[in-house]
């Protein structure tokens, strides 16, 4: 039987170089947040106030907060997380933006675990490998240390989870396949739903006299 725990998360308590490197990205956290709020200031003060700027308004400061919250509750604790396990399976999601760069998500695997991380320790590791990775306790996207334990460890578990992705990829992209179905078909009944019920004659005499009006 395959275990079902392939990462371990343990603490420790963080070494003065690691307190520095945390210390100094907080630091810049404070003038980044006045520069966005400024920026901010300007939109509204050029768009006014409405529920969208509001709700833009309210959304950084509660992001704010939360991200400065961690800072200072790492710092305050002095404690580090240690991730250690064997890599079942790593990939990357990427989301379009118009007018601007692909934003990329990074994740492993630890047989039923998945973990997001940076692009930098993504690049570092394979599947299979046992690793161990230092990394701030709350606040995201600081690492400590990354440490490459053991390469090719419990291949014939690796296999087995990586066996069981494809085996739901598979099943994932045959339900999306489904809903696509019933959904045009859905669109479809309604649109013949509709045309039945208005009158094409009617509708069509409705527009001509519409543009006319706007001759």
């Amino acid at each position: 039987m395959k275990p079902t725990n392939l990462l371990k998360i343990t603490f420790a308590q963080m070494s003065q170089d690691e307190r520095e490197k945390l210390e100094k990205k907080s630091k810049i956290l404070v003038p980044m947040g006045i520069f966005i709020l400024v920026i901010l200031s300007v939109v509204n003060y050029g768009m006014g106030l409405d529920f969208f700027t509001l709700l833009i308004d309210t959304l950084f400061v509660i992001a704010f907060i939360t991200i400065y919250r961690a800072f200072k509750l790492d710092l305050r604790e002095n404690e580090k997380k240690i991730w250690q396990g064997v890599i079942t399976n790593k990939h990357y999601t990427v989301k379009s933006n118009k007018g601007s760069r692909n934003t990329y998500t990074y994740y492993f695997y630890f047989g039923e675990q998945k973990r997001s991380i940076s692009e930098e320790v993504y690049n570092q590791f394979n599947v299979g490998d046992l690793v161990e990775i230092h990394l701030a306790k709350r606040v995201w996207g600081v690492y400590f240390d990354t440490k490459l334990l053991k390469e090719n460890a419990m291949p014939d578990t690796v296999a087995s989870y990586q066996n069981i992705d494809k085996s739901t990829a598979k099943n994932s992209s045959r339900m999306g396949c489904i809903l696509f179905l019933v959904f045009g078909l859905i669109m479809i009944l309604g649109f013949l739903l509709v045309t039945n019920m208005i009158e094409l004659p009617f509708l069509e005499n409705y527009l001509k006299e519409f543009f006319e009006g706007l001759e």
